[in-house]
């Protein structure tokens, strides 16, 4: 219950601010709810030759840091995208997933600064946020602008190696844009595994590439006890580069129990896979 509070409160918090701007929350309020959010500030000499990572000299918060030299670690990371079209959010306690935004951060290089007006213009559609929810209840908030730069105190930091943020970015994405659509995976899938049991049960979609496998991770639950409908949320979308990696991800996800596969509704050992 701890976590998913957490949860309801970033959620609420990103929520409220979106309906302010299009492009993300205002990082640069705090307040009781928002204890260990990063502030968005310039670093001087001392500061930047101390940090370990150049998030680090743009985001000079305790809490970040420790977060980034792996003090600490996150218990849900929530991802919001805002732009004209309105503002959509998805979360994840995934320890992947969390673990995947932090290393991206990591990978990140600033390329340069400037606080030439000329410059600091904002990305079309392009406010992105990441929010990092801590075990204590406090929070860490990041915002992105166009995926390759960040605003802080009339600065605009322009930065490199962002591919891996942005495969990140992009997952999330679709997480959120397909629980708008009801929480169903598209069609086109080889296989559905499944696992769970009565008012709840968890499905793994999977899609063959030229990789290897894509797989799309499924809660579903009744919409109250008893109810013949069901709700679906997506939790989480992700690779895998063999059959073994990608059945190891549905076992993770609860999903080890058969396998059906389109036009045939019969329930298969996983093994026949």
């Amino acid at each position: 219950m701890k976590i998913t509070g957490i949860g309801i409160l970033l959620i609420l918090t990103l929520m409220l601010c979106a309906c302010g701007k299009t492009d993300g929350p205002d990082l640069t309020e705090s307040g009781a709810q928002t204890t260990g959010h990063a502030q968005e500030t310039t670093i001087d000499a001392d500061d930047s030759q101390s940090a370990k990572y150049d998030m680090e000299k743009i985001y000079t918060d305790e809490a970040f840091r420790k977060i980034m030299e792996g003090e600490v670690s996150p218990v849900i990371v929530i991802y919001g995208l805002g732009g004209e079209g309105g503002y959509i959010s998805a979360t994840s306690k995934d320890p992947e997933v969390i673990k995947g935004f932090i290393e991206a951060f990591r990978d990140i290089k600033i390329n340069r600064s400037t606080d030439n007006p000329d410059e600091m213009d904002y990305v079309m559609d392009g406010g992105e946020d990441i929010v990092f929810g801590l075990e204590d209840g406090s929070q860490v908030n990041l915002s992105l602008d166009g995926r390759n730069r960040i605003h802080a105190n009339d600065v605009v930091y322009f930065l490199d190696n962002t591919q891996r943020l942005s495969d990140m970015c992009v997952m999330m994405q679709d997480v959120a844009y397909l629980n708008e659509a009801g929480g169903v995976p598209e069609e086109g899938y080889m296989a559905v595994i499944h696992g769970g049991v009565g008012e709840r049960t968890v499905e793994t979609y999977v899609y063959e590439t030229d990789k290897g496998y894509r797989y799309i991770n499924v809660v579903s639950t009744t919409v109250s006890w008893g109810s013949p409908k069901w709700k679906h949320e997506v939790v989480k979308i992700g690779t895998a580069a063999s059959k073994e990696e990608l059945i190891n991800q549905a076992k993770n996800h609860g999903a080890d129990s058969f396998v059906t596969f389109p036009g045939d509704p019969d329930a298969h050992p996983v093994s026949e896979f």
